[in-house]
């Protein structure tokens, strides 16, 4: 962290990963980053697994914790919405699918449980499973996933009506 994350040329984004003595992200980390195309407003907020802690040898996440994502993310989504009038919110972090149906993924699967529970986020973007996944919930939420090492990308297109900024479309290939 002190070491590799410095020389990173981009805004680390994560929502639910906080000092475990606080529960306050450190200064160098962002919970969303707003991004504007041509007048239109992108918030992009980042998570990551609940099940990190069993992931990594132990005491290699000190000092942290990990917050539950819906939480931390529909928190973020609505400061996002009230002040920066965003015109529509993706969601991106390392929860994946089951690994399973690429065009159906398990209504028990991680990623599917955590976009029925997000509120104002259009896309959910995930990863940790090493599938590809494109699939519309029957929330209107898009949820996809690539493989992983650049074996192939998903493109996720939104439309925006330019009159009333308002997301009208949204999907990936």
């Amino acid at each position: 962290r002190n070491e590799i994350l410095p020389l990173a040329n981009f805004p680390r984004l994560n929502s639910n990963a906080v000092y475990a003595s606080n529960n306050k992200l450190p200064t160098d980390w962002q919970a969303s980053k707003t991004y504007n195309f041509n007048g239109v407003k992108i918030g992009v907020v980042g998570f990551t697994l609940t099940e990190l802690p069993n992931l990594v040898f132990p005491g290699n996440l000190d000092p942290f914790k990990i917050l539950d994502p819906a939480t931390t993310i529909n928190a973020e989504t609505k400061k996002l919405r009230n002040q920066n009038k965003v015109n529509a919110v993706v969601a991106i972090g390392h929860m994946g699918g089951d690994g399973t149906d690429i065009l159906n993924p398990s209504p028990t699967s991680p990623a599917i449980l955590l976009a029925n529970d997000l509120k104002g986020v259009d896309v959910l973007l995930g990863g940790h499973t090493h599938s590809q996944y494109i699939y519309y919930l029957p929330n209107g939420k898009l949820f996809a996933q690539s493989p992983n090492a650049g074996f192939r990308f998903t493109r996720v297109r939104l439309v925006v009506n330019t009159l009333t900024k308002n997301l009208v479309y949204k999907t990936a290939d």
